[in-house]
C-alpha cells in the first residue's frame, strides 16, 4: 500500500521566510499572516487515489479491507477540512490571524503529528501500545479544541462589534475545530485496527509489558465482568452465544 505517512509533514516547495507550518493546508507566518497551500492537499489526493487502486487490485491486504478504506477516507477528511478552512480564510479576505486562530492551528499541528506517529507504526502490531497512546493524545487535543471553541465564541460575542467580522471569525473557528474532530475520527479507526488485529501483543496491565497469553483469559474475563457489572459466568455465556451466532454451522 502507499505510505500513508505522506499525508503529513509535506512542506511547500518554497516556503516563505519565517513561515510556521500548522500541520495543515495553510501556514501562519511569524507576524500572524495566513498563507494557503493547496500543494499538500493535491499530494494527499494522489495518495488516496493510489491507495484505492491498490486496494481493489490486492487480493490479500495487510489490514482488513474496510479498515484500510475507512482509514484513508478519514485521513483525507482531515486535509479536506483544512482546505475548507484555508479557502474560507481566502474567501473572507482575512489577512491576519487572531490569537485564537493561531492556537487552533497549533492544536491541529500537534494532533497531526500524533496521527503521523501512529500511522507510521501500523506496519507492526507490536507497536499497539504506542499507537493507542498517540490516539489518546489526539483525543486530548480534540478536547482542548472544544474548550478553545467555546472560549473563542464567548469572547467573540462579547467583544466584537463589527457584525461582518463576527460572522467571518465564527465560521473559521468552527471549521478549525472540525479539523480536530476529523483527527479524532482517525484515532478511532486506529484504535479499532489495533484492538482487533493482534490482541496478544497488547498485554494486560498486570503483565507489565510481557506478551499476553491464553492463560490470562480467566483473569481478563473477571475484569471485563466487573466492568460490566455481571458475573464471569454470565460473561462466558454471552461470549459463547455470540461466537455461536457468528460461527453457526451450516
Amino acid at each position: 500500500m502507499p505510505d500513508l505517512r505522506q499525508f503529513f509533514g509535506q512542506a511547500p516547495d518554497q516556503p516563505a521566510p519565517k513561515m510556521a507550518a500548522t500541520g495543515s493546508g495553510f501556514f501562519i507566518s511569524a507576524d500572524g499572516y495566513i498563507v494557503t497551500n493547496n500543494h499538500v492537499v493535491e499530494r494527499a489526493d494522489k495518495i488516496t487515489e493510489q491507495t484505492m487502486v491498490m486496494l481493489h487490485a490486492t487480493f490479500i491486504t495487510p489490514l482488513d479491507r474496510d479498515e484500510i478504506h475507512q482509514l484513508i477516507k478519514h485521513l483525507d477528511n482531515v486535509l479536506d477540512t483544512m482546505q475548507d478552512a484555508a479557502g474560507t480564510i481566502t474567501t473572507y479576505d482575512i489577512r491576519r490571524a487572531t490569537p485564537e486562530a493561531i492556537r487552533f492551528a497549533e492544536i491541529i499541528r500537534d494532533a497531526c503529528k500524533c496521527v503521523e506517529r501512529a500511522v507510521a507504526q501500523l506496519d507492526n502490531m507490536k507497536n499497539g501500545p504506542s499507537i493507542l497512546a498517540a490516539c489518546a493524545e489526539i483525543s486530548r487535543h480534540e478536547s482542548e479544541a472544544d474548550r478553545l471553541l467555546r472560549d473563542a465564541m464567548s469572547k467573540l460575542f462579547r467583544e466584537e462589534t463589527d457584525m461582518r467580522e463576527l460572522i467571518k471569525l465564527k465560521a473559521i473557528y468552527e471549521l478549525l475545530e472540525i479539523v480536530t474532530d476529523c483527527c479524532k475520527d482517525v484515532a478511532t479507526i486506529l484504535e479499532s485496527i489495533v484492538l482487533e488485529t493482534d490482541a496478544p501483543d497488547i498485554s494486560p496491565a498486570w503483565l507489565a509489558g510481557v506478551r499476553n497469553a491464553p492463560a490470562e483469559l480467566p483473569r481478563i474475563a473477571a475484569v471485563l465482568a466487573e466492568l460490566r457489572g455481571i458475573t464471569a459466568s454470565a460473561l462466558a455465556q454471552a461470549t459463547s452465544a455470540n461466537a455461536g451466532a457468528v460461527l453457526r454451522r451450516r
